[in-house]
């Protein structure tokens, strides 16, 4: 019983507000994340805290993981992500409040990675 109360606990339900991961996930869907850090992968699309207000959420695609030197940015100048943290972008770039802009993110703000769209039903499935 104990085990089944920790699988359960592993997941939860978020609904999708903003149009940041279009076309993939749009206002309004309903997803399910799973909380396992082994899962979190380059192309992940996760959600995560904001850095000061831990009620902020926001959910992005994982594109730079730890220790890794990026360089996606205006300015041409190397990005170097720490060992506790990941770089996040928005699938639509154009109307995306990310990385781009506040930096790497630490791993301690992720809350999981979404795995399953529960609605709307025609769009029900896995993301990948």
């Amino acid at each position: 019983m104990n085990n089944l109360l920790l699988f359960i606990k592993q997941f939860r339900l978020f609904n999708i507000s903003g149009q940041s991961m279009l076309p993939i996930l749009s206002d309004g869907d309903v997803v399910i994340t799973t909380s396992r850090i082994d899962f979190f992968q380059r192309g992940s699309i996760i959600v995560f805290t904001h850095n000061s207000n831990k009620e902020i959420l926001f959910v992005k695609r994982i594109i730079g993981l730890p220790t890794e030197i990026l360089n996606c940015n205006e300015s041409f100048e190397n990005i170097i992500i720490d060992s506790d943290e990941i770089f996040v972008l928005g699938d639509n770039q154009l109307d995306s409040f990310d990385s781009r802009k506040y930096g790497p993110i630490k791993m301690d703000q992720v809350l999981g990675k979404i795995i399953f769209r529960v609605w709307p039903l025609n769009k029900f499935g896995l993301i990948k």
